[in-house]
């Protein structure tokens, strides 16, 4: 077939699912099967490097004109550069093209103009990064089919990422393996876009979209009533063990219950008029508030305090990996309803 870039493969894009299933959810949390990424606000782009060294720039979408994806190395020349000296032949990198500190549409900026003022606006605002994640060729070898993690690793292995001081544009997704709920706060709290979540044995499905891979945009926040405190764990089982001072009859204890503190709050919320428990909240939690809490409980039973959940679940009425917020002195516990809620 005749192409305007000779060698390319043009491989379809993978779809990512926008909106996670629930049951996918608590896999990615608890079950060790999936890892996340920060979820940059930029485009996707594919870099093929063909067999005979030719480099194109592939973005998701086709030209309407020549029917073949949209092709746009020209207007990066820094990330042309890099690729020249670090990429090998035959290889196909999946990422995403975005503006540090800006938005989707500064991108637009840069890559939806003709290569001469791409260049110009770079060099008076600064040159775009290519945040890379993915491989599905490398070295003449295709990898699409293999698991997730072995194409990362490919990645990580590769020498294409030790100039980061001279070519600091060029970016390899950091991938998080745990923690996920808190590391999608601290995401959010600074202004990032969220995460993305795939499945470690995942192939590359080009041109589908696959419910092993899905993004986590934003979180849900509502107000919910305290009707119970958690007691603290008492054994320890950090990985401080050797210079833990919190002990007990010589048995090593948490913090919290060294010091008598709370672990946390139960909360609730009201339906039909009925105060009914909907789950439980300890993530967020300062050692202030633990201990604030013990000492103090009036200022917090019965009251109302702001959380953020990363999912809620309408048929089972329950909060799915919930943070403390804040004391919300201004509201009612009336108001704290199934139906803002769910």
């Amino acid at each position: 077939m005749e192409t305007l870039y000779p060698g390319s493969m043009q491989i379809p894009p993978m779809l990512i699912n926008k909106e996670p299933i629930e049951k996918d959810v608590n896999l990615a949390l608890s079950s060790g099967n999936y890892v996340g990424q920060e979820k940059l606000d930029g485009y996707f782009y594919m870099m093929e490097k063909t067999d005979d060294g030719n480099i194109y720039l592939f973005s998701r979408s086709k030209s309407k004109k020549t029917g073949e994806l949209t092709e746009k190395i020209d207007n990066v020349p820094h990330i042309k550069s890099w690729a020249e000296d670090n990429v090998p032949d035959g290889t196909i990198l999946i990422g995403e093209i975005y503006v540090p500190g800006g938005k989707s549409k500064d991108c637009t900026r840069i890559m939806g103009c003709l290569p001469k003022n791409a260049i110009a606006r770079q060099e008076n605002e600064g040159f775009i990064h290519y945040y890379i994640h993915d491989c599905l060729r490398f070295d003449g070898k295709m990898v699409l089919d293999n698991p997730y993690l072995s194409r990362y690793n490919v990645l990580q292995e590769s020498k294409l990422f030790n100039n980061y001081i001279a070519t600091p544009e060029i970016e390899l997704a950091i991938t998080y393996y745990k923690d996920f709920p808190e590391i999608l706060a601290e995401i959010l709290s600074r202004g990032g876009e969220g995460m993305v979540f795939k499945k470690k044995d995942s192939p590359y499905m080009a041109g589908k979209r696959p419910r092993d891979n899905w993004k986590i945009k934003s979180e849900t926040t509502f107000d919910v009533v305290v009707i119970g405190f958690i007691e603290p764990e008492k054994e320890y089982t950090g990985k401080e063990s050797d210079t833990w001072p919190y002990i007990i009859d010589n048995e090593l204890v948490t913090k919290a219950y060294y010091n008598n503190w709370k672990a946390g709050f139960v909360i609730g919320a009201y339906d039909g008029g009925e105060l009914k428990e909907i789950g439980t909240i300890s993530s967020g939690m300062t050692d202030f508030l633990r201990e604030d809490t013990a000492r103090n409980p009036e200022k917090y039973l019965g009251h109302v305090i702001e959380v953020k959940a990363m999912s809620v679940d309408k048929n089972k009425k329950s909060i799915r990996h919930g943070r403390f917020v804040r004391l919300r002195e201004d509201k009612e516990k009336e108001d704290c309803t199934f139906e803002t809620i769910f």
